[in-house]
């Protein structure tokens, strides 16, 4: 899109020092259910963004999130999921100085993460 009407090959996205977000964002989930269980992976691209000097574009990243679920009856399931799969974290910033080496208002600092949940229903 136009940043003004008047400029109509103007495009924010590639003007690196006026546009500090991810150029695309894109999610999606597949689940699997078969019988009580179900295994579903989810997962998140982030388009490229540019670098803390603006002199370049960042790498896109991409993680991948995971559930597997057992209903036992109708009151009681648990289910094990595994958020960033892979443990890939984002893309290094050479220019950004400080650690952790990226800008924290775009990426989050977590790693590999696994949790367990019980359902239970009264």
């Amino acid at each position: 899109f136009a940043e003004f009407a008047q400029n109509p090959d103007a495009d924010r996205r590639d003007d690196l020092s006026q546009n500090l977000d991810f150029r695309s964002r894109i999610r999606g989930s597949v689940s699997w259910a078969i019988s009580d269980w179900e295994f579903t992976v989810f997962g998140k691209r982030y388009g490229s963004v540019g670098s803390f000097d603006e002199s370049y574009r960042l790498k896109p990243w991409m993680t991948y999130n995971t559930t597997l679920s057992y209903q036992f009856d109708e009151k009681f399931g648990i289910t094990l999921g595994v958020d960033n799969v892979f443990d890939k974290g984002p893309p290094a910033d050479p220019t950004y100085a400080a650690y952790p080496y990226f800008s924290i208002f775009n990426y989050d600092i977590y790693g590999r993460e696994a949790f367990l949940q019980v359902n239970y229903s009264l």
